[in-house]
């Protein structure tokens, strides 16, 4: 094997790996018009990194599928009107951080 075989090699298995390293922390992307964010799922994503449109509001398809707020998120809709406000955001996290503190 010549050196340039080996160096590719060396390349494609470092790209192929790569991935791998990041396997103990889950990464979620969330990406605005103007900023992408990259948050681990075990951080607290803040309310404007989802608010993608900058409405003020969180709606369904503005959250990550891998965080737990696209599961539970109707629950904390609290008037009903398909969207998150801030002060709804804000109940999710305190009942999240409740969870994680017992």
């Amino acid at each position: 094997m010549n050196r340039k075989t080996l160096s590719a090699l060396c390349a494609a298995t470092a790209l192929v790996l790569s991935p791998l390293a990041l396997a103990g922390e889950e990464q979620v992307k969330v990406e605005t018009e103007t900023t992408e964010t990259t948050v681990t799922t075990t951080e607290q994503v803040e309310f404007t990194q989802l608010d993608a449109d900058g409405d003020g509001f969180v709606v369904q398809t503005e959250i990550p599928t891998e965080l737990e707020l696209a599961q539970v998120w109707v629950d904390f809709d609290a008037d009903g009107d398909m969207k998150l406000s801030q002060s709804e955001f804000d109940a999710w996290v305190a009942v999240d951080e409740e969870e994680e503190a017992e």
